[in-house]
């Protein structure tokens, strides 16, 4: 008799085991109830947030609005070439994840009669730059004269005016 029970108590642990038995089906549905489903209201808001993050802020110079913004950038330098030092307000026309793709603008800006370089964040994102100043009035005379060049094709938000935030935080200790 005991052997009985305890066989019966083997083959009905078994089923109680095989019938919690986790499936694929099992996780996806417990992933999607988690997630919420697929919201795309969610990730539009997402990216709206960051291009919000992303954007140059709009500021009034002499009467007029020039996109600005503050990012800490050095000057990525290119062999045999010139070393360029950083301006207060440097007008920029692209950004990229690959210094190619950075130095191929950049070449295309000075074969169009631009001075231009390539400065990187911390990120790294490349930043193409075309003219330089340190006044913010010839800034908005430089962006305005960029923005109108029918040569160039920019994609939005460019072209924007960038100031280096290590030069900002010289320029507020004066």
């Amino acid at each position: 008799m005991n052997r009985l029970v305890y066989i019966c108590i083997v083959v009905v642990m078994s089923f109680f085991m095989e019938a919690c038995h986790t499936t694929e089906e099992n996780y996806r549905a417990a992933y999607e109830l988690a997630r919420g489903g697929d919201n795309e209201d969610d990730d539009e808001v997402m990216n709206q947030i960051m291009k919000n993050v992303n954007a140059p802020a709009m500021i009034d110079v002499c009467g007029e609005t020039m996109p600005l913004r503050g990012e800490f950038v050095s000057i990525i330098s290119e062999p045999g070439e010139e070393k360029v030092e950083i301006k207060q307000y440097n007008v920029i026309v692209g950004k990229f994840r690959q210094k190619f793709n950075a130095r191929s603008m950049r070449q295309r800006m000075i074969d169009l009669g631009y001075t231009s370089f390539v400065m990187c964040d911390r990120e790294p994102y490349y930043f193409v730059a075309v003219e330089s100043t340190n006044s913010l009035e010839e800034a908005l005379q430089l962006y305005k004269k960029v923005a109108s060049d029918k040569r160039i094709t920019f994609q939005s938000p460019f072209p924007w005016v960038l100031e280096p935030t290590q030069l900002i935080r010289r320029k507020n200790r004066k």
